[in-house]
C-alpha cells in the first residue's frame, strides 16, 4: 500500500515493498523527493515539476510556455490532514521523552508549515511548505561519508532561513479545513481531553472518525474567520 502510495504521488524510484519502507530504507533522489510533497501540498494533486517555464525570442515573441498539468491522485481531506500533522513537528506541546524534530527552529518560523525531516549517519535533509512554496534542503557528501551529527540542526536553519526569506512579503497563506474534516482540541501526547493550552493541539479527523469520548468533554476547534 505504501508502496503504491508513494508511485501516486509521482515517485518514480524502485520501492522494495517491505514494513522498514516507511522509515526511509530506500534512497530516493532529490527530485522525486519533491514531486511527491508537491502533491501533498497541492492538496492531492500530481504536478510535473519543470525548471524552465516560458521562452521568448529577442523580440519579446513568446516561442514556449510550459503547459501545467496536474491529476488529483489522493484525497483531499486525507492530505489536509497529514499537512496539519507536519505542521505540528515544531510545536512544544509534544515535548515528551524527546522535543518534536522541527521544534528548534520553531522561533525563527513567523509562517505555518508542514515539515518534515530526515537523518541518516551519512546525510540530513529537511522539507517544509504550505500554499505558497515548497523548499528541500539535503546535506551530504556524494560518497556516502558519515559526519557530525550537527550538521542537523544546520540544515533545519538553513531550510528557516531561506523559506522565510522567501515568504517575508506573503502573508500567512494556509489551507481551508474540508468540509468532511473536523477539529478536536486534545493533549498532543496522550490525546485525551485536556484544558491546558500549553500541552494542547487541534486533532483533525474525517466525520464520524473521531475518537469515541462523551460529546461534552469534547472541544471543538472552529476557525476564525479572516
Amino acid at each position: 500500500k505504501l508502496a503504491n502510495t508513494a508511485k501516486k504521488t509521482g515517485i518514480k524510484e524502485k520501492l522494495e515493498e517491505v514494513p522498514s519502507l516507511a522509515l526511509g530504507t530506500e534512497e530516493i533522489n532529490i527530485i522525486d523527493f519533491a514531486t511527491g510533497y508537491t502533491t501533498f501540498a497541492s492538496g492531492g494533486y500530481k504536478k510535473e515539476l519543470y525548471l524552465i517555464r516560458k521562452i521568448e525570442d529577442r523580440d519579446g515573441n513568446v516561442i514556449y510556455t510550459k503547459e501545467n498539468k496536474k491529476s488529483l491522485v489522493l484525497n483531499p481531506n486525507y492530505v489536509y490532514i497529514l499537512n496539519e500533522l507536519l505542521a505540528n513537528t515544531t510545536s512544544s506541546a509534544f515535548k515528551d521523552y524527546t522535543n518534536a524534530t522541527a521544534s528548534t527552529i520553531a522561533s525563527k518560523l513567523s509562517r505555518k508549515y508542514a515539515i518534515k525531516t530526515g537523518t541518516t549517519a551519512s546525510d540530513y535533509w529537511t522539507v517544509g511548505y504550505n500554499k505558497d512554496d515548497l523548499m528541500l534542503v539535503w546535506l551530504g557528501y556524494d560518497d556516502n561519508r558519515e559526519f557530525n551529527k550537527n550538521y542537523g540542526y544546520i540544515t533545519k536553519n538553513i531550510w528557516a532561513d531561506t523559506i522565510e526569506e522567501i515568504q517575508k512579503d506573503i502573508s500567512n497563506n494556509w489551507y481551508e479545513t474540508p468540509e468532511n474534516v473536523v477539529g478536536i482540541i486534545l493533549d498532543a501526547v496522550t490525546g485525551e481531553i485536556t484544558t491546558n493550552e500549553t500541552e494542547a493541539i487541534v486533532y483533525y479527523y474525517l466525520k464520524g472518525s473521531k475518537p469515541n469520548i462523551s460529546s461534552d468533554k469534547i472541544i471543538t476547534y472552529k476557525k476564525k474567520e479572516g
